[in-house]
């Protein structure tokens, strides 16, 4: 099981923040960018949820918070995460940090699966996103991240999560971000 820690050589293409934002620097951006007075990851969320719906340009600021700047990114660094032959790998992060990775890497290439489109229907190998991926075209309802879609998740059949838990149950060697 790997943290949040690896974020910390991530470039990402929101100039405003240096790194993919943990939950307090998420909460203390927000009240920066909005004057918003939030403590809380999920307050914040909320906040940015709000403010989508009122100015949908800021969806794509949104966004560049979680998506990485391949131009400062530290390929060496996320490179050693496909270094061990893991049958699967499985992520809460919504991020693009493996997909960008993976694209440089020539180790292994795994096929990837997000909430809340895809599920894995075969025996190969995946990164899995259990809450969704950001990338170029994503809005809200394609990530877990706001107290409606951890609702939305919680009364939808979530195929990825049974990958999850039967992987558990197996003496595969699995990742977990």
């Amino acid at each position: 099981v790997v943290g949040d820690g690896g974020k910390r050589d991530v470039g990402k293409r929101n100039t405003e923040v240096n790194k993919i934002p943990k939950a307090d620097q998420f909460s203390s951006f927000t009240n920066t960018k909005f004057s918003s007075g939030v403590a809380s990851y999920e307050a914040a969320a909320s906040v940015w949820e709000r403010e989508i719906k009122e100015n949908s340009d800021l969806l794509e600021e949104f966004r560049n918070l979680f998506l990485v700047d391949e131009n400062k990114f530290d390929f060496e660094l996320f490179d050693n995460l496909f270094i061990p032959n893991w049958y699967n790998i499985f992520t809460f992060n919504f991020d693009n940090v493996l997909e960008v990775t993976q694209e440089k890497c020539l180790i292994k290439r795994y096929a990837v699966r997000a909430y809340p489109h895809e599920s894995n229907d075969n025996n190969d190998p995946c990164i899995l996103h259990l809450h969704g991926l950001i990338n170029e075209g994503s809005d809200l309802d394609n990530i877990v991240f706001t107290s409606t879609s951890y609702t939305r998740l919680g009364n939808s059949k979530h195929d990825l999560y049974d990958v999850l838990h039967g992987d558990v149950n197996t003496n595969e060697k699995n990742l977990v971000i």
